[in-house]
């Protein structure tokens, strides 16, 4: 009989499969090695206005393996279909998965 721990580790690893909800992406640690992993990308609503940016900023959040990616930081980036993202938070996680914040500028906004 498996344990609690075996069956999770098993639904993730399908959950991760490309022809499912995985998807290739180049993650980039801070002062790490370039690693291409599979992760499941969940991207956010509509992309909103940052006052204090002045930019606009798409989000979504990034479901990844703690085998691949052992420790995170807010200085990571990943890119997704060659578009680059900004790690920003650590959204949740279990005993196997990291489930990260990113963002990226979508557009410049000017103001008068």
């Amino acid at each position: 009989m498996q344990t609690a721990a075996e069956i999770l580790a098993e639904a993730v690893e399908i959950m991760y499969d490309p022809d499912l909800h995985g998807k290739y992406v180049v993650y980039t640690p801070a002062g790490g090695e370039v690693a291409g992993i599979s992760a499941v990308f969940i991207p956010g609503k509509s992309p909103v206005e940052v006052h204090s940016q002045r930019a606009v900023q798409a989000s979504g959040t990034l479901r990844v393996k703690k085998a691949d990616v052992p420790v995170w930081s807010r200085k990571d980036t990943v890119a997704i279909d060659g578009v680059t993202w900004h790690v920003n938070e650590k959204e949740g996680e279990n005993s196997v998965e990291w489930w990260l914040g990113i963002g990226r500028d979508s557009r410049p906004t000017f103001r008068r």
